[in-house]
C-alpha cells in the first residue's frame, strides 16, 4: 500500500494536534460568576483597609479564577509602595479552595470564611 503525500500530511497534522493538546498548559476555569468574583474582590479590598493595607504598601486586587474540579483558585494582585506607583509588582497565588461555599461565610457574600481569610492573608503576606 502506497502512502500519498496528502495522507502523510493528514497523519502528521493529526499527530501534531494531539501532542499540542497533551502538553497544553492548565487553564483555570471560571467556576465563579463574574458577580461573585466582583463581590469577592470587594470583600478582600474592604478587609485590606483594616489589615494588610495599613502599612506603606498599596494593593490592587484584580484576578480570582477558580476551578473547583481541581479545588484551586488563582488569586492575583498588583502592589506598590505608597508614593512610588511606577515601581509595582505583580503577584499570584494558587489557593486551596474546594468550593464556593468555602470562600464566603454566608449566602449574602458579604464576608469571607475564616479559613479562606487565612489563605488570602498568607498569599498577601508572602508577596
Amino acid at each position: 500500500m502506497k502512502i500519498t503525500k496528502s495522507k502523510k500530511l493528514v497523519y502528521f497534522t493529526s499527530l501534531f494536534l494531539m501532542l499540542c493538546l497533551l502538553v497544553a498548559p492548565q487553564t483555570y476555569g471560571n467556576d465563579l460568576s463574574d458577580h461573585s468574583k466582583e463581590e469577592l474582590l470587594t470583600v478582600i479590598g474592604n478587609m485590606c483597609l483594616d489589615t494588610w493595607c495599613e502599612g506603606g504598601v498599596w494593593f490592587d486586587f484584580h484576578t480570582f479564577n477558580c476551578d473547583f474540579d481541581y479545588e484551586e483558585c488563582v488569586f492575583g494582585f498588583t502592589y506598590w509602595e505608597k508614593g512610588n506607583e511606577d515601581d509595582y509588582y505583580e503577584h499570584e497565588c494558587t489557593l486551596d479552595v474546594p468550593s464556593e461555599d468555602y470562600i464566603f461565610e454566608d449566602s449574602s457574600h458579604s464576608s469571607m470564611s475564616q479559613n479562606f481569610y487565612w489563605e488570602v492573608s498568607d498569599c498577601i503576606d508572602y508577596s
